[in-house]
């Protein structure tokens, strides 16, 4: 995406309640996360966008200079019954928007709850 589109994206994550963490579950630069449902004892699932910043690659790849970033989702749910991750893994998140990547965190987890793979707190 482009420097102009991050911006746009970055305020937008903020004014919706993502906040930025240097740590990530994954090998990109830094990301923002929602925690959903949040109480004492977890949460019912995190939603990470994963930023990846290539302004560091421009010297080595010239054709990252119009597109510095991209973007991907991790749905993370809480209290998997098992013990296992059951993430949900979105490529090109910016074809869904926020509204749509929200409401499908939301599915996945109550799709999870119906299979008996959550345990509720």
């Amino acid at each position: 995406m482009t420097e102009q589109e991050y911006l746009q994206w970055e305020k937008e994550a903020i004014e919706r309640g993502y906040k930025k963490y240097n740590t990530t579950s994954s090998s990109n630069d830094y990301s923002y996360f929602k925690t959903i449902g949040k109480n004492d004892r977890g949460y019912k699932y995190m939603i990470e966008w994963r930023v990846w910043d290539w302004h560091k690659y421009i010297d080595k790849d010239p054709t990252l200079k119009d597109k510095p970033y991209s973007l991907e989702v991790n749905i993370m749910p809480d209290s998997c019954a098992y013990d296992m991750r059951l993430d949900f893994l979105i490529g090109n998140p910016l074809k869904f928007g926020f509204d749509k990547i929200e409401e499908i965190a939301q599915r996945y987890h109550q799709f999870l709850e119906l299979e008996g793979l959550i345990v509720n707190k």
